[in-house]
């Protein structure tokens, strides 16, 4: 754990001492980021794939 950022310390530390506090609608907070994680992954696969098979297809047609 001695790699962590200064910040990460800080909330590690409060974690620890009991200093947070969970949000009243923690459980949807986390259906809601884990989904909008799930859909920004898939989004970013489908550009890189097509752009490799663009520019692939350049190079086989020499242009």
């Amino acid at each position: 754990m001695s790699k962590l950022k200064l910040e990460e310390k800080e909330i590690l530390e409060a974690f620890e001492a009991g200093r947070l506090k969970r949000v009243k609608n923690a459980d949807k907070e986390i259906e809601e980021h884990r989904i909008v994680a799930e859909e920004t992954f898939k989004k970013d696969a489908r550009i890189i794939f097509g752009c490799r098979r663009r520019t692939s297809g350049r190079f086989r047609r020499g242009l």
